[in-house]
């Protein structure tokens, strides 16, 4: 009782409070993450792509069809942009002290999509899938810019 309890208010937590949660989360990752200007930049990729995959595909939240344990979304769901952005924190954070905390907090937040019901595990995955991609790609991206500056 007391698991599920402490479960749903930390899944709720972080469907509700978002736009408080998002900001503070990419401040403190920037005190903690080797790689700043890579991070700042996947950062508003993955927000961007998400968006535009989320049009592209348009696949419905499984909330549309069974009750969620918050309001249903009004927009698609695949990718997760909770799991994406969980997905870059933990990217960032490789090869630092950090990364032993922060992975299982963004498998936490990943799984609290789905424990809601607001996204199906694959759309989940999308979203982890999406952050490694952008990552991997801004970080290649940001080395060859300077590497020819040099």
């Amino acid at each position: 009782m007391f698991w599920d309890q402490s479960w749903l208010a930390f899944s709720v937590f972080f469907e509700t409070a978002q736009w408080i949660v998002l900001p503070v989360a990419v401040l403190a990752a920037l005190t903690i993450v080797p790689r700043r200007r890579v991070f700042l930049h996947a950062v508003v990729i993955t927000i961007v792509a998400s968006f535009a995959l989320k049009l592209f595909f348009q696949q419905d939240r499984p909330c549309v069809l069974e009750p969620a344990l918050v309001p249903c979304p009004a927009d698609f769901g695949l990718p997760s942009i909770h799991a994406a952005l969980s997905g870059l924190f933990f990217m960032a954070t490789l090869g630092s002290r950090w990364a032993w905390l922060v992975f299982p907090l963004a498998v936490l937040v990943a799984y609290s999509r789905v424990f809601l019901n607001v996204h199906t595990p694959e759309q989940v995955i999308a979203g982890f899938a999406l952050a490694v991609v952008v990552y991997l790609m801004t970080w290649l991206y940001v080395q060859r810019k300077e590497a020819a500056k040099k």
